[in-house]
């Protein structure tokens, strides 16, 4: 039976990519044997971010998350 391929999912965070490390995460990426098949920069809104990390809210870093 030939290996199926495996996929994964990578979020680049807003400190990242405030502190130009975009290329070098990518390259590191790349480097690890990864196969970047798509790519998407999106600015989430308040109420998406806080949608996404809905399983957080409860925590104290919830504000400062989204």
């Amino acid at each position: 039976m030939p290996d199926t391929p495996r996929m994964t999912f990578a979020i680049l965070k807003p400190d990242a990519v405030r502190a130009g490390n975009i290329g070098n995460i990518i390259q590191k990426i790349i480097d690890n044997g990864f196969q970047i098949c798509a790519m998407k920069m999106v600015q989430m809104s308040q109420k998406i971010a806080e949608g996404f990390y809905a399983v957080h809210r409860e925590r104290p870093f919830f504000g400062d998350l989204v």
